[in-house]
């Protein structure tokens, strides 16, 4: 192992974490620094924070911690809290250190759909008078001036930063090209999108044109429009043609006529 992790203290909080993480109840695991490690495994993942340290990779434990947008200046001041809390516990970056983890979540959270179950675990092992156990506690109590900043701090991100989703927009075909499938107007504005969509392929498919095609709007819009005015049986397709096939049939029953006439004189 390379000597980054085998001289620093985040080193030593992951090889804490992995020698009592078989033991939830003990002591070790619920201590600051490794609760720091199950902090940061519930925000990336247990392999973006081991592997690095397996592989004694201080530039690939960086890429992850900054996977969800967590600014590299922050993880050097992060990493440095550590150190210097190792040290010298105090309560500056004792508060600093609690406030990069929530700050690390909360990218995660508005780059992810995050459940609530997922905030509330985080929330748990969070410094607060309402952490899920008696060490955390009593840590928070001893190094924060306020024992609810931190808590406080964490409620506030959650709910100040929440991720957008944009509701996706309905994408309406032609109305005649729904009719053809006996949907109506009403059928379709009560459609979600995702149906609507699923709708469109089948009325492409009806309509025998290809989904991938780069026309193919233009190409519905004529087929409905063909299908509503059909050519009659008795036309060409081509005007010109078909003005000359009606001044022949004109020109025939004049003659007819006029040769009738010659006989019944």
């Amino acid at each position: 192992m390379e000597s980054y992790f085998a001289s620093t203290v985040l080193g030593e909080c992951i090889s804490k974490y992995l020698n009592s993480k078989n033991n939830p109840e003990g002591i070790l695991y619920n201590s600051f620094f490794v609760v720091v490690v199950r902090l940061l495994v519930l925000i990336y993942d247990e392999l973006d924070i081991v592997t690095p340290y397996n592989t004694g990779s201080e530039e690939l434990l960086n890429s992850n911690l900054a996977k969800y947008g967590f600014e590299y200046e922050n993880i050097i001041n992060f990493k440095a809290a550590l150190q210097r809390y190792k040290l010298n516990p105090n309560q500056v970056d004792y508060v600093a250190i609690e406030k990069y983890l929530i700050d690390m979540f909360t990218k995660k959270k508005l780059t992810l759909d995050l459940k609530e179950e997922e905030i509330q675990s985080f929330r748990k092992l969070v410094s607060s008078p309402e952490a899920n156990n008696a060490l955390i506690i009593s840590d928070n109590f001893m190094m924060t001036k306020d024992p609810c900043e931190i808590i406080n701090y964490f409620d506030e991100m959650m709910k100040d930063n929440q991720k957008v989703v944009i509701a996706k927009a309905k994408e309406l075909l032609n109305m005649g090209a729904y009719q053809a499938l006996n949907y109506s107007l009403d059928d379709i504005n009560a459609m979600s999108a995702e149906e609507v969509e699923a709708i469109n392929k089948q009325v492409y498919a009806h309509f025998n044109i290809k989904d991938t095609a780069i026309n193919k709007k233009y190409l519905l819009d004529k087929a409905v429009y063909d299908l509503n005015h059909p050519i009659p049986a008795y036309s060409t397709g081509n005007g010109f043609v078909d003005m000359l096939f009606f001044l022949s049939i004109l020109a025939t029953i004049v003659l007819v006529i006029a040769v009738v006439t010659i006989f019944l004189l």
